[in-house]
């Protein structure tokens, strides 16, 4: 008798975490958006709106001349820019300390990170990072097979994926470096925002998407990223919709401001699906 209730106990256990929506609590929650982005979960995708809960295992999409926001709970912040694609690989929250062990893969694209309380660890196909209090941006040349970082505030560890902890090297702010292939970091050297934005060549073009990404200064200080979720996911729904002011958002309705979509409703479990899209491929960030 003991057996069978064990087999009927797993086989409901199995059951409710087969249910989407009920076996993984929010890691974040979309806070800005500018364009068009999707989120992949499982075998559904739709398009990213704000407030979107954001889970381990999640893939966040972005189109052509878009940008993608999201806010974690242990206070990080990560901007995808256009044309890119993020994997949260995983996201184990201690709601005690308020800290999180993070890990991401930046497939495609370019990544500003505002790094929060806990280990944060970000890799690409040729380089691996892991910073703690770091504000810095990363891409990723798919093309080129090259992955870049700059370190705007702190510093942090960077070595290729495919190398040990004995090639590692340090960046502070200030200092980037280049991973290419199966080489290790090059050697770092100075940057500065300022110097990318003003660059008006063709080349530059990748150069002030960066800057712009690295530019913090229309941030808004967060104190506390975990009750500042719990209060974005308690109050889904009201707001201002596209072309329905003072109300919840009608997907395709004319009107409104086309770079703050609709808030979410129902949740993403519930919403139409999408098929999956073809991968995204970047130009080269530097020719």
């Amino acid at each position: 008798m003991k057996r069978t209730t064990t087999i009927l106990l797993c086989a409901v256990a199995a059951t409710f975490l087969a249910v989407p929506g009920l076996a993984a609590d929010p890691a974040g929650n979309v806070i800005s958006l500018r364009g068009k982005a999707v989120i992949e979960r499982g075998e559904a995708a739709r398009y990213a709106r704000l407030r979107d809960t954001v889970q381990e295992q999640d893939i966040l999409l972005t189109r052509e001349r878009s940008r993608l926001k999201v806010l974690f709970r242990n206070d990080s912040v990560l901007t995808l820019g256009a044309k890119g694609k993020l994997v949260v690989r995983q996201y184990l929250y201690d709601a005690g300390t308020k800290k999180a062990e993070s890990i991401y893969e930046l497939a495609d694209g370019k990544l500003r990170a505002v790094v929060g309380a806990g280990t944060f660890k970000v890799q690409t196909p040729t380089a691996y990072a892991a910073a703690r209090g770091t504000v810095f941006v990363m891409w990723y040349d798919a093309a080129g097979n090259m992955t870049g970082i700059a370190v705007i505030e702190g510093g942090l560890e960077i070595r290729n994926i495919k190398h040990g902890a004995d090639r590692m090297v340090i960046l502070v702010a200030g200092q980037m470096s280049t991973i290419t292939g199966n080489e290790g970091p090059s050697p770092p050297q100075p940057f500065s925002i300022d110097l990318w934005g003003s660059d008006t060549t063709v080349h530059g073009q990748n150069l002030r998407e960066l800057a712009e990404l690295g530019d913090n200064s229309g941030d808004v200080p967060v104190e506390d990223a975990g009750d500042t979720l719990t209060g974005i996911q308690q109050g889904q729904g009201g707001g201002g919709g596209q072309g329905q002011p003072g109300g919840p958002g009608q997907p395709g309705q004319p009107g409104g401001d086309p770079f703050n979509p609709p808030l979410i409703e129902p949740p993403i479990d519930q919403q139409p699906v999408l098929p999956v899209l073809a991968p995204i491929t970047v130009q080269p960030v530097f020719p």
